[in-house]
């Protein structure tokens, strides 16, 4: 039998992709950094698609944030930061449930 129980991290991501068309656009830009520099790179798949999910709708209601996010990674000068965020832009535009992104660039 699985274990039914879910870290704290699955827990909120999830209860946020429930209640996200209820949640403010000023509390989505508060998430934008920890989502993409944090959760959209975990390697347990649940963490890392609901992220996804997440930073999808984020870049819906701010594009030009996210925009800027994900240039100013991909411009800077430490080169781990750019060949990090390469494999969050494949999981978030790669994806068509999440080709809302595509806009961006």
């Amino acid at each position: 039998m699985p274990d039914i129980r879910m870290d704290e991290t699955v827990s909120v991501l999830m209860l946020l992709i429930t209640v996200h068309s209820a949640v403010h656009v000023a509390e989505y830009l508060q998430l934008v950094h920890p989502l993409w520099q944090i959760y959209c790179m975990e390697s347990r798949p649940k963490v890392a698609a609901s992220a996804a999910f997440l930073f999808a709708k984020c870049a819906d209601l701010a594009p030009k944030t996210i925009h800027n996010l994900v240039v100013t990674d991909l411009t800077r000068y430490h080169i781990w930061i750019t060949t990090r965020c390469i494999p969050d832009l494949s999981l978030q535009c790669a994806n068509p449930l999440y080709s809302s992104c595509s806009h961006l660039f």
